[in-house]
Order: structure tokens, then sequence, then C-alpha cells
């Protein structure tokens, strides 16, 4: 990466660490993704400023995409190369970039796996909510992962380590600390050790903001705000909603507090979280922004909770599109994924959007769903169109008629949930299904549909609920320039066995990790979606999970 275009992003950053290296801990924060990716990632940003704020650790951040070129493969704040740092601590928060780690280490020259790394190899490990899920498909590339939130044990564990011991050393230190796990120590899910996740149980004690601001970020100008963790909603295809359980949230006075620092660094606040909506007092908070004449933005909300209060701030803070996610297009299967939402409610949900002054509204929709049949897919037509039906009754009223969006994408099985033994659809039936909406809803006036691609999807199944083999594949795949077919023919994978339904007797490549909740209770999850029943949100003093251990 030449000089001047490191010093071009770091003119344009507020809050850039720029510190000595004498003596200290180097670490690299490589996001394997492009920069206007990892600079709109909260957690990225959270291990930034972690790891700085250890007086013996200087940390400077490497991004790394399809394209980067080997001069690029350097730090932005120094522009050292990867195998001038000491540790290299991946963020991984997508499954599609775990190709990218490859990249990453191929134009570093760095030995791709683990069990070849000499002694003057940097230490190469691992972390985010992807590795929370199921970090064996990397594990071979990865000589230890850190399982688990940030704030718990992140900055303490650079304690250990010691430049100068050895690489065996250094990870004879860290070993038995809790959330550590050593592939190469360790055999997976046949082992009888468990890898516990690490959490911390509650977040008014600190604040997660962001660390940096840039106007080349996705978010542009944006200072983020985390207002909630994990979600009490339970809905049986989310990870993030399990691996972050319990649901937890900050106090009114808290985020108060991070929207006056805020307002002095940027144009615009995103509040960030699973459950921005159950806020109880999500109303003030809007009305601050306001107050601070700030731009606003939300990761997401639920249709069934707002008030009109919050709808007008949100509207005269500058928010012109709004995205609902009812998930499923039949009542039926929104059953079965425990939604919680019915027809009407949702229906209610984008008349009031359309009043309140939004113009364009998205809505999330998955297929190929469990239980899903052809009956669910024609009544998500008539859902699709009933939608727009009620949106431009209520545009009418307000002269300006703007656009729904569909967001179709493919259901992908995701580890440690319910839905961990349900398999995905083969490609060719999701086509089917995809051909047969795509005929109907592109002819609803107002409606535009963006789909999301089966064979990727599938690949993206294979990639999260993947063993260690998996690893080879990965490399292939980089060598083959992303061909992942030809990837797939040359080791000889039964894709759609691979990522098909499973027995709940199975032995699954991510077992022996210890999110904190039973087995026992996702079974039995799983066995209520299959019979079309729902579960109540979680609640103080809950027991059911295992996560909580209230007395």
């Amino acid at each position: 990466m030449r000089n001047r275009f490191r010093k071009d992003l770091i003119d344009q950053e507020t809050g850039t660490l720029l510190k000595d290296w004498h003596q200290k801990i180097s670490v690299a924060l490589v996001f394997p993704n492009a920069y206007s990716v990892g600079m709109s990632n909260l957690g990225f940003q959270t291990v930034y400023r972690l790891l700085n704020d250890c007086a013996h650790v200087v940390c400077e951040r490497v991004f790394v995409d399809a394209t980067t070129q080997k001069s690029g493969c350097v730090s932005i704040e120094s522009g050292r190369p990867l195998t001038d740092f000491h540790i290299l601590a991946f963020s991984l928060f997508v499954e599609s970039d775990f190709i990218h780690i490859v990249h990453a280490l191929r134009l570093s020259e760095i030995s791709v796996y683990s069990n070849q790394r000499q002694a003057n190899e940097p230490l190469v490990m691992a972390g985010g909510v992807i590795t929370f899920l199921n970090p064996e498909p990397i594990a071979p590339f990865i000589d230890f992962f850190y399982i688990g939130e940030a704030e718990c044990l992140l900055p303490q564990l650079f304690d250990y380590l010691e430049p100068s011991q050895t690489r065996e050393t250094n990870l004879d230190h860290i070993e038995s600390l809790e959330g550590i796990y050593i592939p190469e120590r360790h055999s997976g899910a046949v082992d009888s050790r468990k890898i516990t996740r690490l959490f911390v149980p509650s977040i008014v004690n600190f604040d997660t903001c962001s660390s940096l601001i840039t106007p080349l970020a996705t978010f542009e100008n944006t200072y983020l705000v985390e207002v909630s963790r994990g979600c009490p909603h339970g809905c049986r295809y989310c990870g993030a909603g399990y691996v972050y359980r319990p649901p937890r949230f900050r106090t009114l006075e808290q985020l108060s507090a991070s929207i006056e620092r805020g307002s002095q660094l940027a144009e615009k606040i995103a509040f960030m979280g699973a459950a921005v909506s159950d806020l109880p007092f999500l109303d003030r908070l809007c009305e601050h922004v306001y107050e601070k004449k700030m731009k606003l933005a939300f990761s997401s909300f639920r249709a069934d909770a707002m008030s009109d209060q919050w709808l007008a701030y949100a509207v005269k803070t500058g928010i012109k599109t709004m995205t609902i996610a009812p998930d499923a297009g039949s009542e039926r299967l929104r059953q079965v994924v425990n939604k919680g939402m019915c027809e009407s409610g949702i229906l209610s949900c984008v008349e009031k959007l359309v009043c309140a002054g939004f113009i364009h509204i998205r809505i999330y929709l998955m297929i190929g769903l469990p239980t899903e049949t052809w009956d669910d897919i024609e009544e998500t037509v008539k859902f699709c169109q009933t939608i727009q039906s009620v949106f431009v009754k209520a545009s009418r009223k307000n002269h300006k008629i703007g656009r729904i969006t569909i967001s179709l994408n493919n259901f992908i099985p995701k580890p440690s949930t319910p839905f961990q033994w349900v398999g995905q659809e083969p490609v060719n039936v999701l086509k089917k299904k995809i051909h047969f909406i795509k005929k109907h809803v592109q002819k609803i006036p107002n409606v535009s549909l963006q789909i999301d691609s089966p064979r990727k999807a599938m690949i993206q199944a294979l990639l999260s609920c993947g063993d260690r083999q998996i690893a080879y594949l990965i490399e292939t795949a980089y060598q083959l320039k992303g061909n992942w077919k030809q990837a797939i023919k040359e080791h000889n994978i039964p894709i759609e066995q691979r990522v098909g339904p499973k027995n709940i007797t199975d032995v699954l490549p991510w077992d022996f990790l210890g999110m904190g909740f039973h087995r026992e209770y996702l079974a039995k999850e799983y066995q209520k979606a299959m019979d079309g029943k729902t579960s109540v949100d979680c609640q103080p003093g809950c027991v059911r999970c295992g996560v909580c251990r209230y007395e």
C-alpha cells in the first residue's frame, strides 16, 4: 500500500492511534474484507481500542480482500508487512471472508497451515462471532482462537504472551485460559474437553461505541453505538441470537452520554444491536438525537415494536427507508421459525411506516426454511401482493409513492441453533421456488425484488457447518481464484450430502464448544419447530436454555 494512499486514509479518520513500538507486543488486527466494510464493523473497532488501551501492546489495522496486492497487505498505521508483527489477529464476521485468510497469509509469505509455521513466523489468532458458531472450517490455519466477547479476557490475554518466548511456550502459557482454543492441541468434536464461550453478564459498566470515524466507511461519518447485545425473541434460525445469549441492554443514562460524545465527532448516530426496538426508552433516545440535529440509523427493528413518537423522530432525523423482517411469507412458517409476528401486525406496521413519512420499505424474507411447502411459497406471493396493496393505499394519502424492495434470501442452517440439524434445500429446488416467486412478484407495481444466489448460499452453508477438512477446500478455492465449483469437484465433496439434514444424535463439528445453553434445549426447540409450536421470549429469571443460572 503506497504511503500516500495510507496517509490519505489516516488524514480522513478521527480516532487513529499511532503508538510507539518499543518493547511492546505488536498485533496486526486483520479484517479480511475491504476497508469500508471493516471500518463499519463495531466489533473490529472495539478490539482495536481494547488492545491499544494496553500499555504493552501496539495494535495496527490491516484490510485484505480479493483485490489486495502484496504491496497493499500492510498496516494502515505504519505501513509494516504482516511478518513484522508478533501476532496476527483475524477479526471474522462472515464465512465468505474465510478465503481472504489464505490470501493474507500467501501475500505475506506466512505458512498457511499452523503445523507448518516456523519459529520466526507470527502467532496467528482469530475471533469474532463466526468463530463462536464454528471455528473448525478454518482451524488448520489458526494457531489459537479466542472464543467469546472481547471485553471478558482479550486485553488480559496479552499478559500471558511474551515475544521473546517460542511459539510453543506462548501456547503453553494460554492453553489453560477459558475461551482459548488451540486446534493443534484439541481433537475438536470428539474431544471431551469443552471450550467455554466467554461473555460479560452485564454491559452497563462499559460502552461499546465507534473508536474511529471516517467518510470512507460503508456507514460514512457515523458514530456507532451498541445499545443491546443478544436478543430475547429466540428466532430458531438466528446464530447471533443464540451465541450472544443472554440478552443484555444498556441504560438510558449510558446511551444518552454516548449520543452526547457522538454528536461531537460525527454527523450521524447508528444504534446497533439485534434488539434495538426492545429498548423501553427508544423514544427518548431518538428525541435526544433529533435535539442534537444529527441523522439517525438503525441496525434492525421489529415490526411489532414501535410507537408513533419513535417513528416521528426517526423521520425527522432523516431516515427515508425502513427495513422490517417478517422472515417468512406464510403465517405457518413464522410459527416454525418462532418469529412471533402475525400478518395483521406486519401490515399494520407497513401502514404506520408510510403514514409516518417513510418513502421506501424493505421486506426481508427467506425461502428454503424447514418444513416449507409449495403452499408456503404461494402464500409468500400473496403476502407480497397484500403488502403492496397496503403500501400504495397508505402512500396515496401522502401524495407520494415510493418503492417496496423484497429481499429474498436462502435459508442457511447455522451451528448452535435449533436448526443446526436441518439441511439446506438442493439448489435446483431453491431455483424453482425463486423462479415462481420472481414470475409473480416482479409484475407487482412499485415492487422490486433482490434475490440471493442459491449456489452461493450452498457454499456458505458448507463453510458454516463444515469440519476441519473444509480448510483444504478453502485453500484450493483460493488457488483456483474463487472457483468453488471446481474446488469441490477436485476434492470430490458430495456437497448436497454435506449440507443435508442431520440426526439429533449425530456428533457435530462444533459440539466441543460450551455455549452456555443445553444441547437438549436446542433439540426441544427443533422438535417444537417441526410441530409448528412457538416458544415464549427470554424472561428475567428464566432457566430454560441454561445460559442464565439464577439462584
